[in-house]
């Protein structure tokens, strides 16, 4: 317990280190093993305190089909002290990580994967393991972990399951051809019902008929758009969340079912969060509202990069249709496929309007940032592309013939390890991006560290667009610390 908080206190990162800075983490981890032999009594009682599960950790700490969940890296400590051999860490984008003193590898082969040794970071013997298709479901590190790189959670609980019970468990096969954990919102969204909770996210706006609309109501539509989108996500948030807290009490000691509070507190969560995510849509909109308005007339596409569900992207189609523009969306996303997230859009599309031209006119695409073709009559949108997903966008955008770029950042932590671009050093580009990640600080000094990292780091990418000849500018608003957005337009004359 010791040793383990030594490794742990004053650690600003979790992922892997460059050589340079592991080097200097180690002085950190000796100060704290000097620390012991110098009052060890203290340094147990503190390390007891840090590690030891508490209520807040088991806040974080459920139970499904047997297997430990956290939502914290220190999770793996709880899981441990509990007697869980293996147990499975879940961060804030839904990566999954699979820890144990040991994962064989006879799980994988009699599940029939196929193992194949790739590049990853740095390291040329990194195992993937691949389905039939060919698909890369997750990778092994260690002996002893493993990233679900597929955001499968029933794979992430057979390997976790596998080593807790030394049984390696039967799973469905269509669970290995890419297909992700289905929210239990979507697998039950007939038990969708409007005004659930009472709130006014669960409740869908009016409905206008686009095609007998004035020009009032066509200009109504564009709020419509906002009330129905958060209506139908805030219905699935909702709905997948209940689920999780029924499974979290029921696991408890002393179980009970979930109360009318319960739910009145999580509806209220969720009304937060969706009003969060659509007042952020909105944002995007009114800064690029006159570039929509001139965009050229050969422009046919949205390509909504890193899409997901293709929020971004279906706001900008709606804004265009009420104004009497039509174009198709085409939403990019690696994880598509394997999250149905496109049946998650098609659910969506339902309630939104000019929904049957909306449905006719989206395509998604199962491909990486890297693969996706811009074609010259598509512009380029994305909200919140995560770790480097935002310079590969841009790096893309201007070798492509697209007159216009929109993308609202994010803070860039899982970018810290990638080669430092735009002529930032690689120890100052390394610090911003880990310093980035503090915009989501409750605390006011730290995550105004946040926004100056995020705002050099995106300053660096504008200017380096206008040294491309590009009009480029950054647009920021302390409503919303983490979503700076850089807009770059390609002048008519311009040749590649």
């Amino acid at each position: 317990m010791l040793i383990h908080d030594s490794l742990v206190t004053g650690r600003q990162r979790e992922d892997d280190m460059p050589e340079h800075e592991f080097l200097n983490d180690i002085e950190r981890v000796k100060i704290n093993l000097e620390a012991i032999f110098i009052n060890p009594e203290t340094s147990f009682q503190k390390a007891q305190e840090n590690l030891l599960p508490s209520p807040e950790s088991s806040k974080h700490l459920r139970i499904e089909d047997g297997v430990p969940i956290s939502e914290y890296y220190e999770g793996y400590v709880d899981m441990a002290l509990l007697g869980y051999k293996a147990g499975i860490w879940q961060d804030a984008d839904g990566m999954l990580y699979v820890g144990a003193d040991e994962i064989p590898d006879e799980i994988f082969s009699t599940w029939g994967l196929t193992e194949e040794k790739r590049e990853d970071r740095g390291r040329t013997d990194v195992s993937f393991y691949l389905n039939e298709k060919g698909e890369a479901l997750f990778k092994k590190l260690y002996k002893g972990f493993v990233v679900v790189i597929s955001r499968n959670l029933e794979i992430a609980k057979g390997i976790a399951k596998a080593v807790n019970e030394g049984q390696i468990p039967r799973l469905a096969s269509e669970t290995f051809g890419h297909t992700t954990y289905e929210p239990t919102a979507m697998q039950s969204a007939g038990e969708i019902k409007p005004g659930l909770g009472g709130k006014e996210f669960l409740r869908p706006g009016k409905t206008i008929n686009p095609d007998q609309a004035t020009t009032t109501e066509l200009v109504r539509l564009k709020d419509q758009f906002y009330l129905n989108m958060g209506y139908i996500k805030g219905q699935y948030i909702f709905l997948d969340a209940l689920d999780d807290l029924r499974k979290d009490w029921a696991a408890k000691k002393k179980p009970r079912p979930v109360t009318s509070e319960d739910m009145d507190r999580l509806a209220l969560k969720t009304e937060d969060k969706m009003k969060q995510k659509m007042d952020e849509l909105r944002y995007i909109v009114k800064t690029v509202e006159d570039d929509l308005r001139h965009l050229p007339a050969n422009v046919t596409t949205i390509m909504d990069m890193a899409g997901g569900a293709g929020d971004l992207g279906l706001a900008l189609s709606v804004f265009l249709r009420a104004e009497g523009r039509s174009l198709n969306t085409k939403i990019v996303d690696p994880f598509t496929k394997s999250g149905r997230i496109d049946v998650f859009t098609d659910l969506i599309i339902d309630y939104l309007p000019f929904s049957e031209d909306l449905r006719a006119g989206t395509e998604h695409t199962y491909q990486t940032i890297q693969e996706a073709k811009i074609t010259p009559d598509s512009i380029v949108v994305a909200k919140h592309p995560c770790g480097d997903l935002c310079d590969s966008i841009i790096e893309n955008w201007i070798k492509s013939e697209s007159p216009l770029l929109v993308i609202m950042t994010c803070c860039q932590e899982k970018a810290a390890n990638k080669r430092a671009r735009y002529g930032l050093p690689q120890e100052e580009w390394t610090q911003l991006c880990n310093d980035s990640g503090k915009t989501n600080s409750p605390n006011p000094a730290i995550r105004s560290a946040g926004v100056a990292a995020m705002s050099r780091l995106d300053l660096a990418r504008v200017e380096h667009l206008k040294r491309f000849g590009f009009e480029a500018s950054l647009t920021q608003n302390p409503a919303f610390p983490k979503g700076d957005i850089i807009v770059a337009r390609r002048k008519t004359a311009q040749k590649k």
